[in-house]
């Protein structure tokens, strides 16, 4: 792990922040990051600034990260960054600590009485270099958080 969570009230972040970055610029001769927010695009954002040589400071306003939210589509360009970021595997796991990505390849969109409106390949059947993913969001930053 390349990167410590902080706890910080909403009220306070901005200072803490700042207080932080000016004590902590160049630690132990890595520069430091900080990122606010602690949800999926920040925890990615700290492993990317993690993997390039950055100390990376996460500050998150929730005490306790939570399996919240519903079920999303990750993007192939998404999922390439992800992946870019070592969680091929991760997303392609079945079970809730393994991540659940069920990899998308269609999406179908049908009227009430089940007669197709639209129907489009998806991910690698469409010819993208990464897959699609559906995940519910809660696994996903759970799987960011771990990592």
């Amino acid at each position: 792990k390349g990167f410590v969570p902080q706890h910080s009230s909403s009220a306070q972040a901005p200072e803490e922040v700042a207080a932080v970055g000016r004590a902590m610029s160049h630690q132990n001769g890595k520069a430091t990051a900080l990122v606010v927010g602690g949800g999926i695009g920040g925890l990615a954002a700290a492993l990317a600034l993690h993997k390039a040589g950055f100390r990376v400071e996460v500050f998150e306003q929730a005490p306790n990260p939570a399996e919240v939210g519903a079920g999303i589509n990750i993007l192939p360009g998404a999922v390439q960054v992800l992946h870019d970021l070592g969680l091929a595997e991760a997303l392609k796991s079945t079970g809730r600590s393994g991540g659940a990505g069920v990899q998308t390849s269609e999406l179908v969109y049908c009227a009430a009485s089940g007669t197709v409106i639209l129907r489009e390949k998806r991910g690698l059947e469409a010819g993208c270099k990464a897959p699609q993913y559906s995940i519910h969001r809660g696994w996903l930053h759970m799987m960011l958080l771990a990592t």
